[in-house]
């Protein structure tokens, strides 16, 4: 053995203890980049259930927009929606009876005989997804100003 030289029988097996911690350190690193990129993809998910909750309450309040008859019940009623095309239902809505807030003649119309009616309605719809996986719910109230015909009645205000 040269002098100022350590003695090598003492140094063995450091390369190994070098190796083995280097790859714990980088399997720790691996495992917390996959943790992380899973959450963030739960949240993306997450988000766009929240934003299909949406579109499927408004959606709802929307057809019963365009049916005339809708703002004479005064009943609650459920409907199921299809987002995605693929024959199951997506979304439970649960849309309330349209609630009369005002209700008054036109002032644009001269002939009284017939005159159309204004009113102003809230309409509530709940969407709640199907399945348990998203658990998805979204709630949006709805203002509607309409010209009606004379018969209306705002009966539930």
């Amino acid at each position: 053995m040269l002098p100022g030289m350590p003695d090598i029988r003492n140094e063995r097996g450091i390369a190994l203890i070098t190796v083995l911690v280097t790859l714990v350190v980088m399997t720790l690193i691996v495992v917390s980049v996959t943790a992380t990129s899973n959450f963030g993809f739960r949240i993306a998910a997450s988000a766009q259930y929240h934003q299909e909750a949406i579109a499927a309450a408004q959606r709802a309040i929307d057809a019963k927009i365009a049916d005339l008859a809708y703002f004479s019940t005064t009943t609650d009623s459920t409907e199921n929606v299809d987002i995605d095309g693929d024959g199951d239902n997506d979304y439970t809505i649960a849309v309330s009876a349209p609630r009369c807030m005002t209700m008054g003649p036109d002032p644009s119309y001269s002939y009284t005989a017939s005159q159309p009616q204004i009113g102003v309605w809230e309409i509530v719809a709940t969407a709640t997804a199907t399945s348990a996986a998203s658990g998805a719910v979204a709630t949006i109230t709805q203002g509607v100003k309409m010209t009606v015909p004379p018969g209306l009645v705002c009966s539930n205000n």
